[in-house]
């Protein structure tokens, strides 16, 4: 459930996003797979360990990201109060006008269940169940969720990797 709600925290900062000025990189200009950029990930083990100890990997998605076209304002960084660097928020180093945007994600960044069952496709059983167990209105999710499991299982191969690996071990 929490990570919907950081999902939907996330996508209340980018609401307003479109005015960051841009230009539009040509299709594949960001191979966000190519984890080649980053001067400070560890070596990649094939897997994300969900063991709640690890360390999120913080540096590493930020890297990504950045390759990959997001843009920040002026000022915001990603912030940790607690002294292992799990509980992570943000915050603006400088006053930022009011209904500034803060971030900017590029669309192909952007994990969304409509995306994620055009890539899956159908899967009639399981929707038929949804439906028979009176959740029809959750079938969205279903391939969002769908999507995300299927890149874990990836793991280092996931294009999503760097950014799975930052997410937090437990809520």
């Amino acid at each position: 459930m929490k990570l919907v709600l950081s999902y939907i925290s996330w996508a209340g900062l980018l609401a307003r996003a479109s005015s960051f000025q841009l230009h539009s990189p040509p299709l594949g200009y960001y191979d966000c797979s190519d984890r080649s950029f980053s001067r400070s990930a560890p070596k990649l083990f094939g897997v994300i360990s969900i063991d709640e100890s690890t360390s999120r990997d913080i540096p590493t998605m930020e890297e990504w990201a950045a390759a990959c076209g997001v843009q920040r304002a002026d000022g915001f960084q990603l912030s940790s109060e607690d002294e292992y660097g799990q509980n992570i928020g943000v915050v603006t180093t400088q006053d930022l006008p009011a209904d500034s945007p803060v971030l900017y994600v590029p669309e192909q960044m952007i994990l969304t269940s409509r995306k994620s069952l055009q890539e899956i496709g159908r899967i009639d059983a399981a929707e038929k169940r949804l439906v028979s167990g009176k959740a029809a209105d959750h079938v969205p999710q279903f391939y969002l969720f769908l999507k995300i499991l299927l890149e874990y299982e990836k793991g280092d191969a996931s294009p999503w990797y760097p950014w799975l690996n930052s997410l937090p071990r437990y809520y």
